[in-house]
């Protein structure tokens, strides 16, 4: 085995294969962005039409990763979104080994070869989806066991907030399972370090490309692996700290320049943005180009005869060019805003220019007053909101009050459910003190005074906080808003 450096700097190999790097990497992007995007839209609202829903939401969205729709289009997309790196990868380690044996790949051949070795790509990345998907999965099986074990008693807004002994036990057993699932999932990916140039250029199945990169990691020792993907990460961590330096001064600075004045802060936002953007491009690329040729000097070192097929080796001698770095680039951006324009068609036409922007105040204003009292509600007057965003679930003997958490812990200190609580002892309960003792007289609140207190002054967004206790919540919630005449004064919404 030869020494990793090759006799070679990996600076040098930059140097030498720079527009190569930049204009394969680039019309990958654009390539991967052209198809992935609008099969991934394409295929979540399949599935999702497919169950009767037109949307997701809330705790909702738990129970549908968890149904096998969900799981299909975590298959689906994760095995195309690994699949797709593999793709871009693939092409930078062959124009890096291109590089180091003295020979140009050019970008035509380089997608030509990898279109033709797709499908094996294709069951790569779902055999790695697989083993990855299984340490996942061990993960959440522990979060899901510390919550029914451990915060089983109360509502998770009470163990955010109050943070009792459990929640730090849980915690910690949490951050425990995060630590290990994510050195299990960083040594698994070492391991595979080398699944994708085994697999396109000693035209092994996915299977085995896996098994013999795993036997050449052994082979090179991990210590010697470590060097240069820690070197590697090092740079992203660098060039991230330096990009979020760029971009906060010149959020300062644009918006010194526009000054208050609405039309240039519009600008301005539209110039940050387009700058993060650029950023974000030039991060991605840099952090790609440089781990594919820490790929291939690692892989160069454990298979020295290995060269390129006939399809891809070129002799340098500029019989034969890859794509013009300055035309990759024009081609990229122009690619991505002509398909920034199409996806972003429909979307387009569904926004109104001509309507009146409103407040809304979040559970009343919740910052200053303690949230569904009196309180909140009066203060969002105050400060001028349009709306006041309210919760509203039903208690025991049935009638509809303002609260948001599915216990009395978190606001009242009382070990009970709302379903379990009749409106008499509810009504007598301290619900503000927990904000600010100058809060000790706020009481709960029943739709009905809600909407009689604010009439004229704030219109409402009720949220139905379906707990599965409720006795015809909806129905009940509308019988109130008709026989208060509410109707021109509020919207009823639910994310359950």
């Amino acid at each position: 085995m030869r020494p990793i450096d090759g006799g070679r700097p990996l600076v040098e190999d930059l140097r030498a294969g720079w527009r190569s790097f930049v204009a394969f990497d680039l019309l990958c992007k654009v390539i991967s962005f052209a198809l992935f995007a609008p099969l991934s839209a394409w295929l979540l609202r399949a599935i999702l039409h497919g169950g009767g829903k037109m949307v997701v939401s809330n705790l909702e969205l738990v129970s549908f990763f968890a149904s096998w729709r969900g799981l299909l289009f975590i298959a689906v997309w994760a095995t195309g979104g690994i699949a797709a790196w593999c793709f871009e990868l693939g092409g930078l380690v062959l124009i890096s080994l291109g590089v180091r044996q003295g020979e140009t790949v050019s970008t035509s051949a380089a997608l030509r070869f990898l279109f033709g070795h797709f499908a094996r790509l294709l069951e790569l990345g779902f055999r790695q989806f697989l083993v990855l998907g299984a340490a996942g999965a061990c993960f959440l099986a522990t979060v899901a066991a510390t919550k029914a074990t451990l915060l089983r008693g109360g509502d998770i807004y009470y163990y955010l907030t109050v943070r009792p002994a459990e929640y730090w036990w849980a915690a910690i057993i949490v951050a425990a399972a995060a630590i290990a699932a994510g050195a299990a999932i960083v040594l698994l990916l070492v391991r595979w370090l080398f699944a994708v140039p085994v697999l396109l250029l000693e035209g092994t199945g996915a299977q085995t490309a896996m098994a013999e990169s795993r036997r050449l990691t052994r082979e090179i020792g991990l210590r010697r692996i470590a060097m240069p993907l820690a070197g590697w990460a090092l740079l992203i961590v660098l060039l991230l700290v330096l990009a979020a330096s760029v971009h906060g001064v010149s959020r300062r600075a644009l918006m010194a320049v526009a000054g208050g004045r609405v039309s240039l802060v519009i600008a301005m936002a539209g110039a940050l943005l387009a700058l993060d953007l650029l950023l974000t491009v030039a991060v991605g690329l840099i952090a790609a180009v440089s781990f594919a040729c820490v790929v291939a000097r690692l892989y160069a070192a454990a298979r020295p005869a290995q060269r390129l097929p006939e399809a891809l080796s070129v002799a340098a001698d500029g019989r034969k060019r890859s794509v013009p770095v300055g035309l990759a680039v024009f081609g990229a951006a122009a690619a991505m805003a002509g398909l920034a324009v199409v996806f972003s068609h429909s979307l387009i036409n569904q926004i109104s220019f001509d309507r009146e922007v409103q407040v809304t105040a979040h559970r009343g204003s919740a910052l200053v007053a303690p949230e569904n009292t009196m309180a909140a509600l009066e203060q969002a007057i105050q400060d001028g909101a349009d709306y006041a965003e309210i919760d509203v679930q039903q208690t025991s003997d049935g009638i509809v009050v303002l609260f948001h958490d599915t216990d009395l812990r978190r606001v009242a200190g009382v070990d009970k459910r709302t379903w379990e609580i009749s409106y008499d002892e509810m009504k007598r309960l301290d619900i503000g003190s927990w904000f600010s003792d100058e809060f000790s007289d706020q009481r709960v609140v029943t739709l009905a005074e809600a909407m009689d207190a604010v009439r004229g002054r704030l219109k409402l967004n009720i949220e139905l906080k379906i707990n599965g206790h409720g006795r015809n919540l909806e129905s009940e919630v509308v019988r109130l808003i008709r026989q208060a005449d509410f109707e021109s004064e509020c919207i009823v919404t639910s994310l359950d």
